[in-house]
């Protein structure tokens, strides 16, 4: 989804990561072939809770409520468990990986130029390499990955399960984006395997 008055919004929320990026200790840029095997700089993961991004908060929550109302769950509530800035300069990447115990997670992009690195989302069924026909044409139905081109303005939202990193940055400027998860308060499972968050 594009998040309405994001113009705005970007110039407020950019201008506080700077801010915070200038006075914070945080997870550093890692090259290609550095021990992190590439990872852009990440903030605390604290920022749901900092009043510069109480409007970012709001926003994150509606687009989560919205998924879960798709999905058709039963929740008391969600709440977001952590949040985060990320600034990918040229070059940086991200590795594959997942956010465990929460149920959504999501990003949002508020610098993205052109070629700043796709968001790829991994095929999750173990077995799906074994066997891979040469197609004709790739489509969302016999890819292994689907990816998408971030914009400023963009916000995803997607299981925590899934399997997501970050292609390489060839644009000349930085990725700025803001991550965050989700869990859900309620019961949860069913009659034989429940249990209440």
């Amino acid at each position: 989804m594009m998040v309405e008055d994001h113009e705005q919004l970007n110039k407020h929320w950019v201008t506080a990561i700077d801010m915070l990026k200038k006075h914070q200790k945080w997870l550093p840029n890692e090259k290609l072939g550095d021990p992190g095997y590439g990872q852009h700089a990440q903030s605390p993961a604290n920022l749901h809770e900092a009043q510069d991004f109480e409007v970012f908060r709001k926003v994150a929550l509606a687009a989560s409520r919205s998924v879960l109302g798709f999905l058709n769950y039963q929740f008391e509530e969600c709440y977001i468990t952590d949040c985060w800035a990320n600034v990918g300069d040229s070059g940086d990447t991200h590795r594959q990986h997942i956010h465990p115990n929460n149920l959504l997670s999501g990003v949002y992009y508020a610098e993205a130029p052109v070629d700043c690195g796709d968001i790829i989302f991994d095929d999750p069924r173990p077995q799906a390499k074994v066997l891979m026909p040469r197609v004709k044409e790739l489509t969302p139905y016999n890819a292994h990955e689907f990816r998408v081109s971030p914009k400023p303005g963009m916000l995803l939202v997607f299981p925590s399960w899934l399997a997501h990193r970050v292609g390489i940055n060839t644009a000349a400027g930085r990725r700025v984006s803001i991550s965050f998860n989700v869990m859900i308060k309620g019961s949860i499972g069913f009659e034989k395997a429940s249990a209440s968050l």
